[in-house]
């Protein structure tokens, strides 16, 4: 049994009061009664009846619509690199598909709570990366110093600040001491910044490490990555992890992301079974209808868990001007917007960035949340009088070639038009848009889609947390807020007290809170919720989507 000397820590996260339970069962099903199930908070992965045996071997062909950005968990951004990163690495502590913490799953075996900042991890013995070496508790300590170092500038920082010392007990023991209580921190090692990379590879491969080489103890082994081509990785064959009956994990020989950055060349893939499955985030709205009702052919949408959006830097003209950005906010028809990018999978209900995913935190707008904000060219000619510029004005957006970053940018470009608003894209790949908008913070906007995390806090708080010296609150930044000057102070103190507290209901109500501020002051131009679109030939059995809306493949198979 934990010790828990406190015994408010029961409630952390997700009613984590189960999940933590679980973590100290001997194995990941013994988790205590009250734990969430999967349907509570997402559409589960379908589960076929079968009743032969997995098969060993061959190649799973996936469609994905655009390249990683890097494979990488600490320094690549892209939402699009989560599904190859998680191949080829594991999490210190993962997640499961119904959103509980995973310790089947996980590098630690067990993870303790000593008190309200002293948290005790115990590691799997005899796991080794793929170039050979072992991981334990000194590659633990590495790979966090890692992410929290600033010249590394890892999106996953901000959630990491809170780690005040990685205390190593011994080879199998790693204790982490924080500066205050933090209630998602377990659920943060389930993101991109909780992977496990190897040392000795990031020191061998230097800036080439998740470009032409990526490491980890993972299911599967990097082999290459053609831009604008595939990725392919191939099995582990010592891989850690077996499957009930004790079968050695995973099954696959090989699995190939083919990069197919067109809706229609996709579909056609799929239609076709040159691919035998849609990349979770690649599925093409408008194509819906044509295959989902083939025979053979398995297909569910998720709730709506990313937030498409164009995200601001408020220390840039226009954008720090408040009146400019609710000009432009009133120039916008969202629920057009949506259907014109993403087809049946996009909708527009009002609302913030917490989203429907979230059941336990979200409040609809007929329940007292944020009501839509309807298109009104009137109040937007307000605004713009109000703001100083009476006739409109011109400014930039830095955006990448993506078919749908393309389609939501020309919309756009044609609503503000009719108030006098020149957007005008400015086109780069997108790791320069990514370096424009973080790095030099020179860029105004650039349209972006945070996908799902674990805990609202991965999502909001690193997108949104602005904290300039005095203002009273803890010095820092989210990973992906571009803005230093122009913060929201009231905001960014809602998302803080969030962090810090282990009520669920009243991180809530402060979720809540942020939402209407983040209407009034209009710190995005969010355009609604995305659900993911899920499909896959019958062949293709054991595919697991991600409590996080990511796929998985440790224990896919394919009938013959």
């Amino acid at each position: 049994m934990m010790t828990r000397p406190h015994a408010r820590l029961l409630s952390i996260g997700l009613t984590v009061l189960g999940a933590m339970l679980m973590a100290c069962a001997p194995q990941a099903g013994g988790g205590a009664a009250g734990a969430p199930t999967p349907e509570a908070f997402v559409t589960p992965t379908p589960r076929t009846v079968v009743t032969e045996k997995p098969r060993y071997g061959g190649l799973l062909r996936i469609a994905k619509s655009e390249d990683p950005q890097a494979i990488e968990g600490h320094i690549g951004r892209g939402g699009g690199d989560h599904t190859h990163i998680r191949a080829i690495a594991n999490h210190l502590i993962a997640a499961d598909d119904g959103r509980r913490l995973d310790p089947g799953n996980s590098l630690a075996s067990k993870w303790e709570i000593l008190d309200d900042t002293t948290i005790r991890l115990t590691l799997r013995d005899n796991i080794l990366f793929h170039d050979g070496t072992k991981f334990d508790a000194s590659a633990v300590k590495w790979n966090i110093e890692r992410v929290l170092d600033p010249k590394n500038v890892s999106p996953g920082r901000g959630s990491f600040l809170v780690i005040k010392q990685v205390e190593v007990k011994d080879p199998l023991t790693v204790v982490l001491h924080l500066t205050e209580p933090n209630a998602p921190i377990l659920f943060q090692f389930a993101d991109r910044q909780g992977i496990m990379h190897s040392p000795a590879s990031v020191a061998k491969w230097g800036e080439d490490h998740g470009f032409k080489y990526s490491s980890g103890t993972g299911p599967f082994e990097y082999v290459e990555w053609v831009k604008d081509s595939h990725v392919t990785v191939r099995r582990n064959k010592s891989y850690w992890k077996k499957d009930e009956s004790g079968g050695q994990l995973p099954y696959l020989d090989e699995i190939r992301w083919q990069i197919l950055s067109e809706s229609r060349v996709r579909i056609a893939a799929l239609e076709t079974k040159q691919v035998d499955l849609m990349d979770p985030g690649s599925f093409p709205g408008d194509f819906i209808g044509r295959v989902k009702d083939k025979p053979g052919f398995v297909f569910f949408m998720t709730k709506g868990a990313s937030t498409p959006d164009f995200r601001l830097n408020l220390d840039v003209f226009p954008m720090n001007n408040v009146n400019l950005r609710r000009a432009i906010s009133y120039s916008l028809d969202r629920r057009a917007l949506m259907k014109v990018a993403y087809g049946e999978l996009g909708e527009y209900i009002g609302g913030g960035p917490m989203t429907p995913a979230f059941e336990q935190f979200f409040v609809p707008p007929d329940k007292g949340g944020v009501p839509p904000v309807e298109r009104d060219l009137n109040k937007a000619r307000e605004e713009l009088k109000l703001g100083g510029y009476p006739n409109g004005f011109e400014w930039t957006i830095v955006t990448s070639t993506s078919e749908v970053n393309r389609r939501r940018v020309e919309a756009a470009q044609s609503m503000q038009a009719e108030v006098g608003i020149i957007m005008k894209p400015e086109i780069l790949d997108d790791l320069h848009v990514q370096r424009r908008m973080y790095a030099d913070r020179d860029a105004a906007s650039f349209p972006g889609s945070f996908s799902d995390r674990y805990d609202p806090d991965g999502s909001i708080f690193e997108k949104y947390y602005c904290a300039p010296e005095g203002s009273g609150l803890v010095v820092g930044f989210g990973s992906y807020m571009a803005t230093r000057k122009n913060c929201v102070v009231e905001a960014s103190k809602a998302l803080l007290e969030a962090r810090r507290t282990y009520d669920l209901e009243k991180r809530k109500q402060l979720y809540l809170q942020f939402d209407k501020l983040f209407a009034e002051h209009v710190l995005g131009l969010m355009h609604g919720y995305l659900k993911r679109g899920i499909g896959y030939w019958d062949h293709v059995q054991g595919f697991v989507l991600g409590g996080d809306q990511k796929g998985e493949y440790y224990k896919t198979w394919l009938k013959q």
